[in-house]
């Protein structure tokens, strides 16, 4: 089967120039996944589906991104360029969304980022894991193994301490290995689980070629600490999906010893607790409806 050409960024600021009276909204967000999710608010809260285009669909051959100070290659950095071109031509954006990962942004700002829209969390996902999922997942899942307060506190400071090694490897520009923490993961049930954070820095320093960075790493780490401490930012904001699901099976495992679902039966079932209104309690999505009012009401 023929794959369905990219679109070029020429072409698209050729359709947005030539088509300035278009009715509604579309999204650009980095990857499926994200795109899914939209799909699925967009149909539940206003029984239509609006067009989400993700970047794997666009061809950004012959961007110097790094010439932009972005990371590359990376779909996150596919989204901010888009923009950065659609301004540059004089394109009116005011019936379009671009929505990217907050990642680690609140200490490693990107260049060009102004525009963009920002998830809450730290990705997309993140949003569908919220007090009322944890209750379910404390009390259903984990059988009442573990008090919901614990696991939040717990889910917290693991993914807290993934991301300022993140934020660290950034800033230093050294390439990590985020590894799973499963194995550095410390605590019970009752007091709570933390992460064994020198141990799995040196883990994934050493999965990374990169141990003689490991005083450095470690500095800056205590760095990000101080940073994130004095910004007071809700633990939700720090939280990436992928590190979630790890986290969460771990915790599991070890307070239901019959608890063995998988890093991706864990995403599965937070996926399936999809809920448009739940969501559109969120900053984010009351953004995305607030464009919409305003694309209609224009």
């Amino acid at each position: 089967m023929n794959k369905i050409p990219k679109r070029t960024l020429d072409e698209i600021v050729f359709f947005y120039k030539h088509n300035p009276s278009r009715t509604g909204v579309d999204f650009f967000v980095e990857g499926p996944s994200d795109k899914l999710l939209i799909d699925s608010y967009l149909k539940a809260r206003r029984g239509r589906v609006s067009p989400v285009y993700t970047m794997d669909s666009i061809d950004f051959s012959g961007v110097d991104f790094s010439g932009l100070g972005l990371p590359t290659p990376s779909a996150r950095s596919c989204v901010v360029v888009l923009r950065k071109v659609l301004v540059e031509e004089g394109v009116d954006l005011s019936k379009n969304f671009f929505l990217v990962d907050r990642d680690i942004e609140d200490v490693c700002p990107t260049p060009l980022i102004n525009g963009v829209e920002l998830t809450d969390s730290g990705a997309l996902p993140v949003h569908l894991y919220d007090n009322r999922v944890e209750k379910k997942y404390s009390e259903l899942i984990y059988k009442s193994g573990i008090d919901s307060v614990v696991l939040k506190n717990s889910v917290n400071s693991i993914c807290k301490s993934i991301y300022m090694l993140r934020a660290a490897a950034r800033n230093l520009d050294c390439g990590v290995r985020i590894l799973s923490p499963a194995d550095f993961i410390r605590g019970d049930a009752i007091s709570g689980f933390s992460l064994d954070a020198r141990a799995y820095i040196e883990r994934c320093l050493h999965a990374s070629d990169q141990y003689s960075r490991l005083e450095d790493i470690c500095l800056a780490y205590d760095k990000c600490r101080e940073q994130l401490d004095s910004m007071a930012l809700r633990g939700f904001s720090l939280i990436n999906d992928h590190s979630l699901w790890d986290v969460l099976k771990e915790i599991g495992a070890r307070v239901e010893p019959s608890n063995n679902r998988s890093s991706k039966d864990i995403e599965e079932i937070v996926r399936m607790t999809f809920d448009a209104d739940e969501l559109s309690g969120h900053r984010l999505f009351c953004s995305i409806d607030k464009i919409i009012d305003e694309a209609l009401a224009g």
